[in-house]
């Protein structure tokens, strides 16, 4: 991970602890203020990115129906979840 220019971490905790980790296993220079790892003269910076996650009802929304009403398959599989194409 640390042949990357810049790694992405959910929250700014994890980025403290994946520099705290790369203090204690590796020989790194940390520069705790700009949240940059130096190993080998190769600098990476970690910075917080979080992401989101959207729900599946709104991806299935976006998904054009793979049969018209009232044809194909049963909105609901054998297991009782509805699939995608039913959303």
């Amino acid at each position: 991970m640390l042949g990357a220019d810049l790694i992405g971490i959910h929250f700014q905790q994890y980025c403290n602890n994946f520099l705290d980790t790369i203090d204690r296993m590796l020989e790194a220079r940390l520069d705790r203020d700009h949240f940059v790892a130096e190993v080998r003269g190769r600098a990476t910076r970690v910075r917080p990115l979080p992401i989101s996650v959207q729900p599946w009802a709104w991806i299935a929304s976006t998904i054009p129906r793979a049969f018209p009403s009232g044809s194909g398959p049963s909105p609901t599989s054998s297991t009782g979840i509805r699939s995608i194409a039913a959303a």
